[in-house]
Parts: structure tokens; C-alpha cells; sequence
């Protein structure tokens, strides 16, 4: 179970509490410049709130009473969050197999087994023909597939998608709505998506918060 509540005021004013789910999918749904995507930084641990809580499965990961009171917060790498960012971030001089396998170098010391491992995540996201392929070489909707597989390796904790789907044509689109609820089924994590499309919360989602100006 992951639960989120935090508050600050500025620089951008956030209020939100949430809770979801292992198995879950919670949208956090508004428009450009609402704080969503600031939202997912705080629970992944790449910005801090003034104030609040973040628990993953009884651990928290972040506590603050307010700016000035001592505070716990646990590193990105300790909290352990997949986060698939919306430009997708794979490393040009990488193929797509070795992108996958960056983040397993701690968990797997041995490069074959890494590799392996990687292979594996690439035939579940239906692509493994595509294991020797440069960045470059893949269409958007195979570089977000590298990228999740990516986010998923590692075996995280919770999963972060930061409208992976905006940048992405109708079919492709369909086809990575489907390629997400298997996923779900098969990981039973709590996930996060955030979209500015409300159709696409309504469809995918089991919770829906919907947040306007940081609230």
C-alpha cells in the first residue's frame, strides 16, 4: 500500500492525500502546470515537500512536520520507485537490451545474468526482436516500451508513469493500454499514473484524483 499526503506552499502550493493499492492504478488527472508531475518528484524522492508523509508498505519514505522540524527521507535509490518519465530518458549509445539492464548492475554483478535478465523483460513487453536496436532506431511507442521495461526491472516497489501515452498515436496507444493492465495483473504493485486526459484516467484507472493549481 502506498500513501501520500503532502502539503507545501510554495514555490508551487501542493495539498494531496492518496492511497493506493497493491494492484491499483490511481490517475492524478488536471491540466499543464497543475503539479502532477511535482507530485510523482516527491514520492520518488527527486524533490522534497515541506510538510507530510509517504509510506510504502509500512516504510516511510518521507515525514515532515514542517519546514523547520527534523524530517526523514529516504534517498531515490532506497525508496525504490519505477518512474517512466514522459521523454523516456533511454541513453542514445545503448541498445535497447542494455538500457534495460542499467539499472540491474547492483542486483545482478554478473553481465550475463543481466543481460538475461534484461531479454526477459524485453519478450514481455513483446519486442524481443528488438534487442539490438539503438534508441534511434525505434519508433516512440517501442522506446516507451523499452523504458517501462526498464522502470519494471529493477523490481520496484511502486510504478510512476508521467503521461507516458501524450506523446504516442491512437493505435500504438491502445496497444500499450493493453500491454498496462497485463501488467497489472502480474506485478501487484501500486501504480500512478498521471495524464491530463480524463478519458483515458476513466478508462484505465481504479481511482481517479483530479488536481488543479497543487490541490
Amino acid at each position: 500500500m502506498l500513501k501520500v499526503k503532502l502539503s507545501q506552499i510554495s514555490p508551487m502550493p501542493i495539498q494531496v492525500r492518496l492511497e493506493c493499492a497493491p494492484g491499483e492504478l490511481h490517475a492524478l488527472v488536471g491540466p499543464s502546470g497543475s503539479g502532477k508531475t511535482t507530485v510523482l518528484r516527491m514520492i520518488a524522492g527527486l524533490r522534497d515537500a515541506q510538510q507530510g508523509l509517504i509510506e510504502c508498505n509500512g516504510v516511510t519514505w518521507f515525514k515532515s512536520d514542517g519546514p523547520q522540524e527534523p524530517k526523514v527521507s529516504l534517498t531515490p535509490a532506497h525508496r525504490s520507485c519505477g518512474f517512466l518519465f514522459q521523454q523516456y530518458a533511454l541513453f542514445p549509445h545503448l541498445n535497447a537490451v542494455d538500457n534495460i539492464a542499467i539499472p540491474l548492475y547492483n542486483q545482478l554483478p554478473n553481465p550475463e545474468e543481466r543481460r538475461a535478465f534484461a531479454l526477459q523483460w524485453l519478450e514481455r513487453m513483446g519486442i524481443p526482436e528488438l534487442a539490438q536496436r539503438m534508441p534511434s532506431q525505434l519508433s516512440g511507442g517501442q522506446q516507451q516500451r523499452v523504458a517501462l521495461a526498464r522502470a519494471l526491472a529493477r523490481q520496484p516497489k511502486t510504478l510512476l508513469l508521467d503521461e507516458p501515452f501524450s506523446a504516442i498515436d491512437t493505435p500504438t496507444r491502445r496497444g500499450l493500454y493493453k500491454t498496462l493492465a497485463e501488467l497489472r495483473r502480474d506485478l501487484a504493485i501500486p501504480i500512478l499514473l498521471v495524464t491530463h486526459d480524463l478519458r483515458e484516467a476513466d478508462l484505465l484507472a481504479d481511482k481517479i484524483t483530479v488536481i488543479d493549481k497543487g490541490i
